[in-house]
């Protein structure tokens, strides 16, 4: 009776394994296609321009850049040739895919995954795909607009009175 039991739990033991590496199999491609249709249409549609354009200010706005005409030279040329070679190799780098699914399997299921891959598949999941990006951009850009125009609100010139209040008796004492 005992052999039987031990037998039997072998057999189930030895079906469960095969299950286990087809649902990672299935995950894993499932991951993949979720990657290609999210992710991977964003990094392609990258603007590697813009990303250089980017670092180039952030490094030339900086105090000994704009105080060196020579160093702001190499700055610039650095940007234009080393820079944009790292970035183009680091958005298409193997590693980096890894590291982008490494977080995404973290918070989605197969289930998960699967339900994105089939909502995709339908018209209206095409026509999202197709302008997620474009709204979330523009959404964006409305959201920094709105940001700089802060100031001018009345919840944050209310804000700002009220810091005036609390901060004035600190700073009257401060000076002592």
């Amino acid at each position: 009776m005992k052999q039987w039991a031990w037998g039997m739990a072998m057999v189930a033991a030895l079906t469960v394994v095969p299950a286990r590496a087809a649902t990672n199999a299935d995950y894993e491609a499932a991951l993949d296609r979720y990657y290609e249709l999210t992710v991977g249409r964003e990094l392609g549609t990258l603007n590697l321009d813009e990303v250089v354009e980017s670092f180039r200010k952030g490094v030339l706005d900086k105090p000994e850049a704009k105080s060196c005409p020579a160093l702001g030279k190499v700055l610039n040329d650095f940007a234009d040739n080393e820079f944009r070679t790292a970035a183009k190799a680091y958005f298409d780098s193997p590693a980096l895919r890894e590291e982008i699914e490494g977080a995404l399997r973290k918070h989605l299921t197969l289930e998960d995954l699967r339900a994105f891959i089939a909502f995709a598949q339908t018209p209206a999941g095409a026509k999202y795909l197709e302008n997620s990006s474009r709204a979330d951009a523009a959404a964006k850009k409305a959201i920094e607009a709105s940001a700089e125009k802060l100031y001018e609100r009345p919840e944050f010139q209310t804000m700002m009175s009220q810091m005036v209040v609390k901060l004035m008796p600190a700073m009257m004492e401060c000076k002592k």
